[in-house]
């Protein structure tokens, strides 16, 4: 009996252990992934599939587009595009994410510049 309580504890020590060094390497996946998505030359962004809201950009991005981070994350996928190229953007979307062409061109559209007063 005596035997069985050690075996279990030990068992359970060596999952915990296990568990532990699993949740540090994620950790450290995480860390490194959001160094490269934050380091990227390349404009990179993640939106939500349904509302087509944008949750996170890179500063490439904002660059590219001239909006803050703040302005961003208020915008959709399709504020960055011109209303004829919206039903292409709508059926991307619906091909998933392997299925979409590695090379395509939109019109893009950046955030309106404030006119010089004469």
């Amino acid at each position: 009996m005596l035997a069985a309580v050690v075996g279990l504890l030990v068992l359970t020590l060596l999952r915990s252990r296990t568990l532990r060094r699993t949740l540090a390497a994620r950790q450290e996946d995480q860390v490194r992934l959001l160094a490269l998505f934050e380091g990227s030359p390349l404009p990179t962004w993640v939106f939500e599939k349904e509302t087509l809201r944008f949750i996170e950009a890179n500063e490439a991005a904002l660059q590219q587009y001239g909006y803050t981070h703040d302005e961003f994350t208020k915008l959709t996928v399709k504020d960055l595009r011109v209303p004829e190229e919206w039903p292409m953007v709508d059926w991307l979307i619906t091909l998933g994410q392997s299925e979409i062409p590695v090379q395509r061109s939109f019109a893009r559209c950046r955030k309106p510049r404030p006119r010089a007063s004469r």
